[in-house]
């Protein structure tokens, strides 16, 4: 499993973020909430998550080296990046005839 995301900072700089099992867990651990709380539609997540989880692949791979709480003061936005849905491969030819 991962997610990205887009962060902007308030400089004007865009990065790309991928949260990977590690983040994932990362996550977890600091919030005690499964990732399974983030698709519940009849609650939306805090804020301060989708942050968190931009955050974390940055921190961890060393391209934002600050403290989470250092990050949030020059972010202006984090957006999760949607992943198209994979399109399906079209039917094999069939070697019978076709009804016309």
């Amino acid at each position: 499993m991962q997610m990205k995301f887009t962060v902007t900072y308030e400089d004007g700089r865009v990065i790309e973020a991928v949260a990977k099992p590690k983040d994932i867990v990362a996550f977890e651990r600091q919030y005690g909430q499964s990732m399974a709380a983030f698709g519940d539609e009849t609650k939306p997540p805090p804020m301060e998550w989708l942050f968190y989880l931009a955050w974390s692949p940055l921190h961890r791979s060393k391209k934002e080296p600050r403290a989470f709480d250092e990050f949030l003061d020059d972010v202006e936005d984090v957006e999760p990046v949607e992943e198209p849905e994979p399109v399906p491969f079209p039917p094999a030819p069939s070697d019978e005839p076709s009804p016309d």
